[in-house]
């Protein structure tokens, strides 16, 4: 189970991510206030955020993420507030906050 997540059989899963990051900034670059576009990167940094150190330094590095759990916070936050058309789906991502 250990490394799981640098294994070859997960790079095409890394390829989409870098994939739909990519259409996310194109779309963002053209449409700043298109906040829909925020959740793929989002998603994306948080999974590379949860992986192990250094497979999270090689994957933020090949893949152009910043890998911070911050940032992905932060960019599907901001869909879940404006987002049109992935707001459900980026209020379920979001973890629950303690009262």
């Amino acid at each position: 189970m250990r490394n799981r997540f640098c294994r070859k059989g997960i790079s095409p899963g890394l390829k989409q991510m870098k994939k739909a990051n990519g259409y996310a900034k194109e779309l963002l670059a053209q449409h700043p206030d298109a906040t829909d576009a925020y959740i793929a990167p989002g998603i994306a940094n948080y999974i590379i955020g949860f992986a192990e150190r250094w497979c999270s330094f090689s994957c933020s590095g090949l893949m152009e993420f910043t890998a911070t759990k911050s940032s992905a916070w932060w960019q599907v936050a901001r869909t879940a507030e404006n987002g049109r058309y992935l707001r459900p789906f980026a209020k379920i991502s979001l973890p629950r906050r303690a009262p």
